[in-house]
């Protein structure tokens, strides 16, 4: 998670793919700013998420999830997870605050005040 924080401290716009071995997963995620609902919100943005096959199910998307979420709140940042795939995935995040944003997408997001 050190390279995500990394790339928030910088505050610069970016989109990059990452390892995060203690999650097994390979994440694709942008640092950037964008209209929610009419207003322009600073966004830490999840745009796919590879588990690797033999660690699905096991929680590792779930505690990555927590400490993305831990650092979008420490740099006042929007969570936003675009192009939801999957129905359990949407219900999952609608269950964890994650609310619809932007009208006709499978794309939730999560602010923290």
């Amino acid at each position: 998670m050190q390279q995500i924080k990394e790339l928030l401290d910088t505050s610069k716009r970016c989109n990059v793919w990452l390892r995060i071995d203690k999650h097994y997963l390979n994440v694709y995620v942008r640092i950037t700013e964008r209209c929610l609902n009419g207003i322009m919100h600073r966004t830490l943005d999840v745009a796919t998420v590879e588990v690797d096959r033999r660690h699905q199910c096991q929680g590792h998307f779930t505690n990555f999830l927590t400490e993305i979420e831990k650092l979008a709140e420490e740099y006042r940042r929007v969570v936003y997870v675009e192009s939801i795939c999957r129905d359990f995935l949407f219900d999952f995040l609608d269950r964890r605050g994650y609310k619809v944003m932007t009208p006709d997408t499978r794309s939730l997001a999560k602010s923290f005040k």
